[in-house]
């Protein structure tokens, strides 16, 4: 049988012989799709609107399919190869090299040996070097990606969330987890690289150790391209920490369309943040067309949010042209262990936080205006932002009353940098502007955030939402703003807004923890 190539594991009569598949070649074939976005697509009209898009090649998937995942239908993807001209990438199942065959036989001009599909086989990978076609493998850390490079890999897929949710954390851990150890590698002898090699349970190759630090000198692992963000020397603090003190004892309204921006700005607002109009699902930062669109409707400046560690919309809300930069954790996380550093930018950058410690490492990073967040989820209950605020003033106080001595020791406690910490006592405050947000929806809601010691308030779009006169809410927010210490202007303001108090609803779990 064996003679027969019967229990062979790659019958030679179905896949060429090693010598003739050099992985040089396959690598410079991968190297083609380099810069280039690749779209998966499940239809010959996906396929077409990919190509005229400019996608640098199609992966072809199974249409809804339910139940076990396995390679697409040969038939559509020679359907799909007739109707484009760009290279055509398909799945196969994890250790399935029959299916790599048939794929290698239908014409694809890549294979992603891929664990979103089912996999086949739990211990092993396809030996991608028995087969001409160039391979695409999926990693987690760099231990894994050189494992499939010796398998055969010609190119490395870090994956995050396999369940097409658009949650982008879990990239971004895997992708900083990858470019973490190749620096951390390029900075080693080669005594350390052996032991490295074992760590990681990777193959001990020089040839891949020089590839990745010729990477390197590329700035291909560098963390930000800097081509994309300006010199840091160029964006000095102190000029953006001015730029965010002007907006001090105002209220910055939420706003999703040119119409409740208009509002906002005849009614006093110091500035806009822009939001998503009811989008579901994972939140990102607004369209870039909505910001143009208000922006020309305005004449204040405009606050957008970006996600927590995503430089790259930073960057764009940056270019758009905003004022200010939200990196703001109630959009969905991008990066969970990073966030952006905000150094490298113009535009100056808001910051959320919970405590003193939270706030003084976020300035660490570059932020210009520190807001203390409350309830995320806009119920209109302001006893999060309250209790927050009252946790960042008790701190600044007990840390006005310490010596040198103790003030290192506390910087240590609360995790922070300790000449922050030692300025914060000697200006006996926050060394940038201070504004609070969550569940602020009346005058009284943002006097009280004022006379706890804040220098403004962000106000949320429902507001707008679930209000009969919004202007006169507003209006009455701003007003009380700039005269929270006068209660003559506070009832003035007061009068007449019982329907919006409505929004707050205590549960009743939380309703007992009260009582406690």
């Amino acid at each position: 049988m064996a003679e027969d190539g019967v229990v062979t594991l790659y019958n030679n009569t179905a896949i060429t012989d090693t010598k003739k598949n050099p992985v040089s070649i396959k690598v410079g074939l991968a190297q083609m799709l380099r810069g280039g976005a690749i779209l998966e697509v499940s239809n010959t009209n996906q396929a077409k609107i990919a190509e005229e898009a400019g996608a640098c090649c199609l992966a072809i998937t199974e249409p809804n399919r339910h139940g076990i995942s396995r390679m697409p239908d040969p038939a559509l993807i020679k359907q799909i190869k007739r109707a484009v001209s760009i290279p055509i990438m398909s799945r196969s199942r994890v250790g399935h090299f029959v299916e790599a065959q048939i794929l290698e036989r239908v014409g694809v001009d890549y294979i992603d040996e891929n664990e979103v599909l089912a996999i086949a086989d739990e211990d092993n990978f396809i030996n991608k070097h028995n087969f001409r076609c160039p391979f695409v493998c999926g990693c987690r850390n760099l231990g894994e990606a050189l494992r499939r490079v010796r398998e055969g890999a010609a190119m490395i897929r870090t994956q995050g969330d396999l369940s097409g949710t658009g949650n982008i954390v879990e990239t971004v851990k895997n992708v900083r987890s990858v470019m973490g150890e190749i620096r951390i590698l390029n900075n080693m002898d080669e005594d350390e690289v052996f032991a490295f090699s074992k760590k990681i349970a990777a193959p001990y190759d020089l040839q891949i150790h020089k590839h990745l630090a010729a990477m390197a000198e590329d700035g291909v692992v560098t963390l930000y391209n800097n081509t994309a963000i300006t010199d840091t020397k160029k964006n000095p603090v102190s000029i953006k920490v001015g730029l965010a003190q002007m907006l001090r004892g105002g209220a910055i309204l939420e706003v999703s369309n040119t119409n409740q921006a208009k509002i906002a700005e005849e009614a006093g607002a110091c500035c806009l943040a822009i939001t998503e109009p009811n989008r579901h699902g994972i939140s990102r930062m607004p369209d870039p067309a909505l910001i143009k669109q208000i922006k020309r409707a305005v004449s204040i400046p405009i606050m957008s949010r970006s996600r927590v560690g995503h430089f790259v919309e930073a960057q764009i809300l940056e270019r758009v042209g905003v004022d200010y930069i939200d990196e703001n954790e109630v959009l969905a996380i991008a990066d969970e262990d990073n966030f952006i550093n905000k150094h490298n930018f113009r535009c100056p950058f808001v910051c959320g936080c919970r405590n003193l410690g939270e706030a003084l490492r976020r300035v660490r990073e570059g932020a210009a205006m520190i807001r203390t967040q409350g309830d995320l989820s806009g119920t209109g209950n302001i006893v999060e932002t309250v209790k927050n605020v009252r946790s960042v003033m008790g701190e600044i106080r007990i840390l006005n009353n310490m010596d040198e001595d103790e003030v290192f020791a506390f910087s240590k406690k609360i995790a922070a940098p300790y000449d922050l910490v030692a300025q914060t006592k000697q200006m006996g405050r926050l060394p940038v502007v201070h504004f609070a947000a969550g569940g602020i929806v009346t005058p009284a809601d943002a006097a009280l955030m004022m006379q706890l010691g804040c220098d403004g308030v962000f106000v949320g779009s429902e507001v707008f939402d679930n209000c009969s006169d919004p202007y006169k809410l507003v209006h009455g927010i701003v007003e009380a703003v700039r005269h929270y210490n006068d209660p003559h202007v506070l009832v003035e303001n007061s009068c007449g807004l019982e329907g919006e108090m409505a929004g707050l609803n205590f549960t009743e779990e939380r309703m007992e923890q009260f009582g406690e």
